[in-house]
């Protein structure tokens, strides 16, 4: 046998070797169990410890759009829903088939607190409406002809159902 098939067969052998232990890693990974129970959520104490029993306005991500007539109402707006404290989202059009009167909010889970309290930043006109439809980051909102502009004495904060208890980094 030469050389060249020598080394092209011990290559190969190697390979192949190489090929069924990651075969082997790769399937011990596929079937191991998922973690469950205590040990899957972060555990803290301490001083990384927070209860939180409000969440607040800087909490909060909002996405604006335009379901009106008049050009440049969700960039104007989502200027003024940072402004009030809110985290900014994307601005844009609503889609074409959206009805709105005044402002609406859109919330893919049901009893979201933080659609809450972006509704209330919008007045008492501002409905919440559960839907599978997810336009931007954070809450939607969209806006109609006769939105007139944000309530000014809405809370800035709102309480939780429950308070949360979340772990902080400590520096």
């Amino acid at each position: 046998m030469s050389r060249r098939r020598l080394t092209t067969a011990i290559t190969l052998v190697v390979l192949l070797f190489v090929l069924a232990g990651m075969a082997l890693v790769g399937y011990r990974q596929l079937t191991a169990p998922l973690p469950s129970g205590p040990s899957a959520t972060p555990t803290c104490n301490g001083p990384e410890k927070e209860v939180r029993g409000f969440i607040k306005r800087g909490q909060v991500q909002v996405s604006v759009f335009n379901a009106s007539k008049r050009s440049g109402l969700a960039a104007t707006t989502l200027d003024k829903v940072e402004q009030a404290g809110f985290v900014a989202g994307n601005a844009g059009n609503a889609p074409e088939s959206a009805k709105v009167r005044h402002a609406i909010v859109w919330t893919t889970e049901p009893d979201d607190v933080k659609a809450k309290l972006v509704a209330t930043a919008f007045g008492p006109r501002t409905r919440i409406r559960v839907t599978k439809t997810d336009l931007g980051p954070g809450v939607d909102v969209l806006l109609g002809d006769r939105f007139k502009g944000m309530a000014r004495k809405a809370p800035r904060r709102i309480k939780l159902p429950r308070p949360v208890e979340t772990c902080v980094p400590v520096d």
